[in-house]
């Protein structure tokens, strides 16, 4: 999703609150990944998004509003996840707050 959106205002990142981050590190160099990893030392942002299973997924729009949550492993995920991101980010500059102000005007 990061490379085939990455041009279009998509940041796509990981949240990991495992404890041990050289653990973490060791995993991701393994699968090899360049996606960003933040790491939520004390849960914080798990507890903020009420997230209790490992993995889930958000869809957060410009306005930082949840678009849409996956948890779990999902069949067709990527298929799911391109549908509506791409509805997203047509939403989004469709309504983004200048061409609101200039429809409403």
């Amino acid at each position: 999703m990061a490379e085939t959106f990455g041009e279009e205002r998509l940041a796509v990142f990981a949240i990991n609150d495992d404890r041990d981050i050289k653990k973490t590190q060791k995993i991701m160099a393994k699968i090899k990944t360049s996606l960003p990893i933040l790491h939520d030392k004390g849960s914080k942002i798990f507890d903020t998004y009420r997230a209790h299973v490992i993995p889930t997924l958000y869809l957060i729009d410009q306005q930082g509003t949840i678009y849409e949550s996956w948890t779990g492993t999902i069949e067709n995920l990527e298929l799911e996840l391109t549908q509506n991101i791409e509805f997203v980010l047509k939403a989004d500059n469709a309504l983004t707050p200048a061409r609101l102000q200039a429809v409403t005007k």
